[in-house]
């Protein structure tokens, strides 16, 4: 059965209470989905997925969250920042591990960038006018990675780690589509 927390803070206090009852459930079944909700700011999740490789397990983490990111071409939020961490053991080596968001730059460099005044390189970020900004103290939405190819993996993440948490932010937009057809839905060129 899947396992749950809820309201538990960010990082380690939200996923580390989770990961064990996770893997003592999967038992000989290998496999075992956890469920974390109302998480706050949760880092790199690829630190959750090595734990469970380091335990013998291949561990997949996914994140989703409000809102932060600008969609490529947009001026104003409209995804999250979308979080994947992947890792599977490496017999006497250490795990192999994978972590990303799909923004160029994390909402927490862009805080460490505004608290010590340093500024931005060119194309990690938009203002709160949706204009780019090297400005770090101006700084509030980072730019998705991979442009416009890039920006078709945050809301496709959302689809899947999401609905799992009861917290799907693309669930009002995908209301209004009309019925489904056999035509592909394309989200960028």
């Amino acid at each position: 059965g899947p396992v749950r927390g809820r309201g538990l803070g960010g990082g380690g206090g939200a996923l580390s209470p989770a990961r064990e009852p996770c893997m003592a459930e999967a038992g000989g079944w290998g496999v075992c989905g956890g469920v974390v909700r109302a998480a706050t700011q949760l880092g790199a999740v690829g630190c959750y997925a090595r734990a469970a490789a380091r335990g013998g397990w291949a561990g997949l983490v996914m994140a989703s969250s409000a809102r932060s990111m600008a969609y490529h071409g947009a001026r104003a939020a409209g995804v999250a920042t979308s979080r994947i961490g992947v890792a599977v053991p490496g017999g006497e080596h250490a795990p192999l591990n994978f972590d990303m968001a799909t923004s160029v730059i994390s909402i927490g460099a862009l805080a460490h960038a505004r608290d010590s005044g340093e500024a931005l390189a060119e194309g990690l970020a938009l203002d709160s006018s949706g204009d780019p900004t090297t400005d770090s103290s101006r700084a509030l939405l980072p730019l998705p990675v991979g442009g416009a190819q890039g920006s078709g993996s945050a809301p496709m993440f959302e689809c899947r780690s999401g609905p799992m948490v009861g917290g799907p932010l693309l669930a009002p937009m995908l209301s209004a589509l009309p019925p489904a057809d056999d035509r592909a839905c394309v989200l960028s060129r």
